[in-house]
C-alpha cells in the first residue's frame, strides 16, 4: 500500500551523502552469500533503523519523512485553497495526497477517490488516518514480504546480527535491540519452528566482516522453546521454557538472546479473545495470579530488556490472530523496551478487504497489510532463486484419478532420474483431500511407479496423521522429515492435510492438485509453489504443475490478485537472473612483462639439546608450583573492555575433594595421551610424593585424610609435572629473502566467460559496451569521424594545444593502453571502480608513461605477497597472503623497474586486524626489500579531492624522473 513510497526515499537516501551503510552493502553483495531480495530487504531494514531512527510507521508519515513530492508537482494541478495551504504547512496531509497520487503497474492511480476529495478541500485529518491505517500502535512494526524461497529464515538472522553489532557499538542506543523472540504462527507449529531452527547455520561473516563477526558470534545464546505447553497450574520450576528464559530476563543487560517458539506457547492458555477487555500479565487479582500461572513464559518473555520480536508468516498475525497481537501491545505497554516487530510473508494480503472512512461519503478501501516497508514479488524470483514451473491445466470435467495418472506419467519422464548437486532426488508431491482419497490413489500410483522400473514400498511415501480406518503409516514422520536429504529415495509423496505451507523441501520439484478441495482455495497458490524452492544456486531449474480446472483458475485469479501476473508470467518469469560476462586477454597487445620482487621466506626447524635433562631438578617443587597458585580475585569484563564485576574468591570455602596418591599418578599419565606412562613416572617417584604432600592437606574432620588444596590449581600442577619429562628444545629460524617472478595473468577456471547473476553485473568493469568499444579499437584502430579528423588538421598549425585536446577527445577509449591487460575486471567494490575511472584520465599517467592494472582478483594472478610479522627478537609469524588491488607500473624497455601498490579500502574494514597486521610489512619490511616498490592506502572516508590529490602527490614522488629529484 505505501511501500513503494518507503522504497523511493530508501533508494534517495542510499544514494546520498547521508547513508552511513554502504560499505556494509557493499561487503555483502562481494561475499555473494545472500540473494539479491534479503540484501534488498537488509538495506530497506538499516535504513528504517538508522535514517528513521526506528520511528512508527504512522509517526514518520505524519512527519512527512517518506515525502518525495515537490511543490511544483502540485502547484500546476486544480486545488482548493484549504488544500493548496495543507499541502505547504502539513507534511502528513501532502504524504497523504502522494499515496493518492501513486500510480499501480497499469498506471492507475492507487486512490483517485482521495486525490479528487483532497483537491475539492473536503475536511481530512490526515495525521488520524494515517495513525488508523496502521492500527493506533505506538511501536514501529515493518512487514517485510519476500516470497517462499527468498530466505526469510536467514533474512532474519542478518537482521538479528546486524542489530546486535550496532548494539555493541552503541549499547545505549535505543534502536538496536539486545534480545529477539522470533515467533511462528499457532497453526503451524509442526512446520514452521523446526525451519527456524536454521537461524543457528547462519553465518554471521557473511553480513560483517572479520573480527566484528566473530564477536557478534560469541554474544549469542541460541534457545529453542519446543518442551510441552505449559500445564495450567504450572510454577517456574516445571515449565523448563521459562526457566530457560528466566536466567536472561532477570538480568538488566542481558544481552544476545535469540529464543524461537510457536506463538501457541505464548498465547495458549488464560488470553481474553474479546478485544474490548484488557490482557493483563502483571496484575494483582486473583485473576491475574491464574494467568500468570496459566502461562508464565509469556510474562518472563516480556522483561527481557531491548527486545525485538520477529513474527514468520505474519499474514496469520494480522487476519485473525488476535490473542497473539494482544500479547505483543501488552509487552510493549509493560515490558522493559520492545525495540521493534518485525514480520515476514509471502502472501502479505488481508483475509478481506479493511475499508477505512475519512469522511462523509469517502473512504479507502485496501487488502494489502500496510505496514509492508519492503516488497519482492514472486516473479522476479522465478528462474532467479526459485525453479521455472511449467502448470498443466486438466480438460474441464477431467476425474481426479485420471489427473494423478498423467501428472504421475508426466513426471516420471522428466525428472524420473533427476539427481541434484546435493545428492538428493526430484520429488512429486500430490495433495489429497482427505485420508480416504490418499489411501484409494495409492495403489494407481504405485502401479505407475512399478512400470517404470521402480519398488513403490520405496519410491513412494504416504504421509497423514491418521484416523479411526487408517492409523498413520509406521515410519513417516521420520520419511517426510528425512525427504530433503541424499538418504532419502522417496520421489513420490501423497498428502493428506500436510504441507501446504511452511513446507520447506527444496527437492520437490513437482505438485499435484487434482481436486478443488485438495487443498483451501485460499492456499492454491501457497500450495503450488511448494515446489519451487532452488536446489542448487545459480542452476537453472525447473518444476511441474498440474491442476485441475478448477484450482487452475483458482491459481490464475491469486496470481492477479496477489502478485499481478498472469499464469504465463509465472511460468516464464520477468527476471533473468544470469548473465554471461565474456573475458579477453590483452597481455599480448600490452607486452605486459611479469613483476619482479624479493620475497621474505620463513622456516622452522626443531633441535633438541644434546645434554641429557635433569628430570629429578625439573621435578622439584617450588619448581612446579611456581605458576600454580590460584588468583585469589577475578575480574570479569565485556568485549571492549569494560570491567562488569570485581569480586574476591574464597577457594577455602570449596568442598574438600579426597587425593590418592596412585589415582593422582595415574591421571597425570591418563592426560598425557600415551606420551607419559605411569612406569616412567613412578621412577621419580620421591620426587612425586614430596609433590603431592606440597598440594594436598591432611583433613581431622575426615578422619586423617587426605584432601587437595584449594588454592592451588591442581591441572596446572599436572601439567608443569609432564613438562619436566619433555627433552628441551628449541626452534631454529631461518629467513632468507628469495627472488619471485609474478605474472599478473593466467588463466583461472571461468576465465574465458563465466555466468554471474544479474545483480552482479555492476561489479564488472569497464561495461560490456565499452569492452566492444576497445575490443573494435584493438582490431581496426580508431575510428575518427572524417569531419572531426579535418578540424584537427586545420588547427594543427593554428592552435596545437586544442589540436590535441580535440584528438584526445576522438581518440578512443581514454588509457585503454595503460590498462585492462584483460576484460572486464571484477571489482570487489565501487570505490575500486571509481578508482580506475578517475585515475586513466589524469595527464600526469600519460606524461610519465604509467600504467596502472588490476590485481584484485586473486582468481587469475600470480602476485600474492606472503607477510610476516616480528615476535620477540628472533620469531616470525606467517600473517598470510596479501592480494594488492592495483598496480601502478613504470617501464624501461621491457622489464617493469618501479611499481606502486596501492590498496583502496572501505571504512568498514579498515579496522581488520589481519589486514592491518599485513599493511604494516607491506608498508615497513616489504618496501626495505624491494626499494622499487611503493604502497599507497586509499580510505573512501576521503572526499573525491583529498583522495586524488594525494594519489597525484605519491605518483608524482614515487616517479619523478632524475631531473626532477635534481
Amino acid at each position: 500500500m505505501f511501500y513503494e513510497m518507503i522504497e523511493r526515499k530508501c533508494d534517495a537516501w542510499y544514494a546520498s551523502e547521508r547513508c552511513t551503510v554502504r560499505g556494509i552493502i557493499d561487503y555483502i553483495e562481494q561475499r555473494g552469500k545472500l540473494r539479491d531480495a534479503q540484501i534488498g530487504a537488509i538495506r530497506m531494514y538499516l535504513f528504517l533503523k538508522i535514517e528513521g531512527e526506528a520511528l512508527p510507521l504512522a509517526e514518520l508519515f505524519c512527519r512527512g519523512f517518506f515525502n518525495t513530492l515537490r511543490v511544483e508537482d502540485f502547484e500546476t494541478r486544480p486545488m482548493a485553497h484549504t488544500s493548496y495551504e495543507l499541502l505547504h504547512t502539513s507534511p502528513a496531509f501532502r504524504a497523504l495526497y502522494e499515496y493518492s497520487l501513486a500510480k499501480d503497474e497499469k498506471g492507475r492511480l492507487a486512490a483517485p477517490q482521495l486525490a479528487e476529495a483532497i483537491e475539492q478541500g473536503k475536511p481530512i485529518d490526515a495525521a488520524a488516518t494515517f495513525r488508523r491505517i496502521f492500527g493506533e500502535k505506538t511501536y514501529p512494526e515493518y512487514l517485510f514480504s519476500l516470497p517462499m524461497g527468498a530466505g526469510k529464515t536467514f533474512l532474519m538472522a542478518a537482521f538479528i546480527y546486524l542489530d546486535l553489532y550496532y548494539a555493541m557499538m552503541e549499547p545505549e542506543n535505543p534502536h538496536f535491540a539486545h534480545n529477539f523472540i522470533v515467533l511462528a504462527p499457532s497453526g503451524l507449529k509442526s512446520s514452521v519452528v523446526p525451519s527456524l531452527r536454521t537461524i543457528r547455520e547462519f553465518d554471521p561473516s557473511w553480513v560483517l566482516p572479520e573480527p566484528a563477526a566473530t564477536q557478534v558470534k560469541r554474544l549469542v545464546h541460541f534457545e529453542v522453546l519446543d518442551a510441552q505447553s505449559a500445564q495450567k497450574r504450572s510454577n517456574k520450576t516445571r515449565n523448563p521454557n521459562v526457566q530457560k528464559i528466566a536466567r536472561y530476563a532477570d538480568q538488566p543487560d542481558s544481552l544476545g538472546l535469540i529464543a524461537v517458539t510457536n506463538a501457541e506457547k505464548v498465547i495458549l492458555d488464560r488470553v481474553k479473545i474479546d478485544a474490548s477487555m484488557p490482557l493483563s500479565l502483571f496484575g494483582e487479582s486473583e485473576e491475574d495470579r491464574l494467568d500468570r500461572q496459566a502461562n508464565e513464559l509469556r510474562n518472563r518473555i516480556g522483561k527481557l530488556p531491548h527486545l525485538a520480536i520477529f513474527i514468520d508468516e505474519a499474514h496469520h498475525a494480522a487476519d485473525d490472530d488476535i490473542k497473539l497481537r494482544q500479547v505483543v501491545n501488552q509487552w510493549v505497554e509493560t515490558g522493559r523496551g520492545v525495540t521493534n516487530v518485525i514480520g515476514f510473508s509471502g502472501t502479505p494480503y488481508l483475509q478481506k478487504k479493511e475499508k477505512l472512512a475519512l469522511s462523509d461519503g469517502l473512504a479507502i478501501a485496501y487488502d494489502d497489510i500496510p505496514s509492508i516497508v519492503y516488497y519482492y514479488s514472486l516473479v522476479d524470483g522465478i528462474g532467479n532463486f526459485l525453479k521455472r514451473p511449467t502448470v498443466h491445466k486438466a480438460a474441464p470435467g477431467m476425474e481426479s484419478v485420471e489427473i494423478v495418472n498423467r501428472g504421475v506419467r508426466e513426471f516420471l519422464k522428466t525428472y524420473g532420474e533427476t539427481r541434484y548437486a546435493d545428492g538428493t532426488v526430484a520429488k512429486l508431491a500430490i495433495f489429497c483431500a482427505n485420508i480416504a482419497a490418499l489411501e484409494g490413489l495409492y495403489s494407481d500410483v504405485a502401479a505407475i511407479v512399478a512400470e517404470h522400473g521402480m519398488d513403490p514400498a520405496e519410491t513412494i511415501l504416504k504421509f497423514h496423521r491418521g484416523n479411526k480406518e487408517y492409523p498413520m503409516p509406521e515410519g513417516a514422520q521420520l520419511a517426510f522429515d528425512s525427504l530433503d536429504t541424499a538418504v532419502s529415495k522417496k520421489r513420490i509423496i501423497l498428502l493428506a492435510g500436510i504441507g501446504k505451507e511452511g513446507w520447506d523441501c527444496r527437492s520437490l520439484t513437482g505438485v499435484i492438485l487434482s481436486q478443488k478441495n485438495a487443498c483451501p482455495t485460499n492456499k492454491v497458490l501457497q500450495t503450488s509453489c511448494r515446489c519451487l524452492r532452488q536446489v542448487t544456486k545459480g542452476e537453472p531449474e525447473t518444476a511441474l504443475i498440474y491442476l485441475c480446472a478448477d484450482n487452475e483458475k483458482t491459481l490464475a485469479a491469486q496470481l492477479q490478485k496477489q502478485q499481478h501476473m498472469t499464469v504465463q508470467e509465472f511460468q516464464q518469469g520477468t527476471k533473468d537472473p544470469q548473465q554471461t560476462v565474456r573475458r579477453y586477454d590483452r597481455t599480448q597487445r600490452l607486452a605486459l612483462p611479469p613483476v619482479h620482487y624479493r620475497q621474505m621466506r620463513i622456516e622452522y626447524t626443531t633441535e633438541i639439546a644434546q645434554k641429557q635433562k635433569d628430570i629429578a631438578k625439573a621435578l622439584r617443587v617450588h619448581a612446579i608450583l611456581a605458576d600454580s597458585y590460584r588468583e585469589d580475585e577475578v575480574t570479569t569484563q565485556d568485549l571492549a573492555g569494560h570491567v562488569l564485576e570485581h569480586r574476591h574468591v574464597a577457594y577455602g570455602d570449596d568442598a574438600p575433594r579426597p587425593a590418592n596418591f596412585q589415582l593422582w599418578v595415574h591421571q597425570i599419565a591418563k592426560e598425557s595421551f600415551g606420551t607419559l606412562p605411569r612406569t616412567r613416572l613412578l621412577d621419580y617417584e620421591t620426587a612425586l610424593h614430596a609433590i603431592f604432600a606440597e598440594i594436598t592437606r591432611s583433613i581431622p574432620c575426615f578422619g586423617g585424610m587426605r584432601c587437595y588444596r584449594n588454592d592451588i590449581d591442581q591441572s596446572r600442577v599436572r601439567s608443569n609435572i609432564r613438562v619436566a619429562f619433555v627433552e628441551d628444545w628449541h626452534d631454529v629460524v631461518r629467513e632468507e629473502i628469495i627472488p619471485m617472478e609474478a605474472q599478473l595473468l593466467v588463466m583461472g577456471d571461468h576465465f574465458d566467460e563465466e555466468i554471474v547473476p544479474q545483480s552482479q553485473i555492476g561489479r564488472f568493469y569497464p561495461s560490456e559496451a565499452d569492452v566492444e568499444k576497445i575490443l573494435a579499437e584493438d582490431a581496426h584502430g580508431v575510428q575518427m569521424p572524417e569531419k572531426a579528423r579535418t578540424t584537427i588538421e586545420a588547427l594543427q598549425e593554428l592552435n596545437p594545444v586544442m589540436a590535441e585536446e580535440l584528438r584526445r577527445q576522438y581518440g578512443g577509449y581514454v588509457g585503454k593502453d595503460r590498462s585492462f591487460h584483460y576484460l572486464p575486471y571484477r571489482t570487489d567494490s565501487a570505490f575500486e571502480r571509481t578508482f580506475l575511472a578517475e585515475l586513466l584520465p589524469e595527464d600526469f599517467m600519460e606524461q610519465r608513461h604509467l600504467a596502472c592494472y588490476y590485481n584484485g582478483d586473486r582468481r587469475f594472478t600470480e602476485l600474492r605477497i606472503r607477510c610476516y610479522e616480528k615476535i620477540g627478537q628472533r620469531g616470525w609469524n606467517d600473517i598470510g597472503l596479501y592480494t594488492p588491488d592495483f598496480l601502478v607500473l613504470h617501464r624501461t624497455g621491457n622489464a617493469i623497474d618501479r611499481v606502486l601498490i596501492v590498496e583502496t579500502k572501505g571504512r568498514l574494514y579498515a579496522n581488520d586486524p589481519a589486514f592491518q597486521r599485513r599493511r604494516a610489512f607491506m608498508e615497513t619490511l616489504f618496501k626495505e626489500q624491494n626499494p622499487n616498490f611503493d604502497y599507497l592506502y586509499l580510505e573512501d572516508g576521503l572526499s573525491d579531492e583529498k583522495r586524488r590529490l594525494r594519489t597525484r602527490q605519491v605518483i608524482e614522488r614515487f616517479f619523478a624522473t632524475p631531473e626532477e629529484e635534481a
